[in-house]
């Protein structure tokens, strides 16, 4: 069983959106405009080269102000090299997008382990015999993308089985007594709905720790409401 995870816009969250290289994060010496190639950046210094592997090479664009700085994008574009030197970076093909201003907050992200959740399993072979298969998921971490949480910024998901992706073409597989349950704390879960951070990010133990309490979930730096 496999997990497509979708944002509140129910936008798809491919592996690189959600992920990116600490000490990478910096913002854009020049505007960026349509059918550039080249991109000038204030600080490239950890930035990955052309000799490293391609699925860790994008430049990540941040222009969400309802989000935690540098937790999740959908503005990604692979890049073929960066330079210390010069403070730029080279993308593999013209930029398509909008003007995105000097000073915009950018970060070298990267792919995660693969283009969907693998829950319960992924490359196994079934057997020729009923297999129970069970999992859990829970949880959305900040900067890590792995096969046991939902990708940051999940709001909606799909389940599929891609059941004969690794077994021979003529094999027949058998599925029944599907159940899915949700596992997650039901007041966390139904009731604490996050609308806008700034300047302080809440993991998700904090929120749930800060409603417990009765700390109604508002202050300078966070807001939060409650929803049905």
């Amino acid at each position: 069983m496999v997990l497509k995870t979708y944002d509140r816009d129910k936008e798809y969250i491919s592996q690189e959106m959600p992920t990116h290289f600490i000490n990478t994060e910096t913002e854009l010496a020049q505007d960026l405009k349509p059918g550039d190639t080249v991109v000038y950046i204030k600080n490239a210094t950890n930035w990955k080269k052309s000799s490293d592997s391609s699925g860790i090479r994008f430049l990540g664009i941040y222009p969400y102000k309802d989000y935690p700085m540098f937790t999740y994008t959908r503005y990604c574009y692979q890049f073929n090299d960066s330079s210390s030197i010069n403070n730029t970076i080279t993308l593999t093909s013209p930029y398509v997008g909008s003007i995105v201003y000097a000073g915009s907050k950018i970060a070298n992200n990267y792919n995660g382990p693969g283009t969907y959740t693998y829950n319960t399993m992924g490359g196994n072979v079934i057997p020729n015999a009923w297999t129970k298969y069970s999992s859990n998921i829970t949880g959305s971490p900040i900067n890590v993308d792995t096969h046991n949480q939902f990708r940051y910024a999940t709001k909606y998901i799909k389940i599929m089985i891609l059941i004969n992706w690794y077994n021979n073409l003529s094999d027949t597989v058998l599925v029944d007594d599907l159940e899915f349950k949700d596992t997650t704390n039901t007041i966390f879960n139904s009731k604490i709905q996050e609308l806008c951070i700034s300047n302080i990010a809440r993991s998700d133990s904090d929120i749930l720790n800060r409603f417990r309490t009765g700390i109604l979930v508002k202050d300078s730096n966070v807001t939060y409401m409650l929803t049905d």
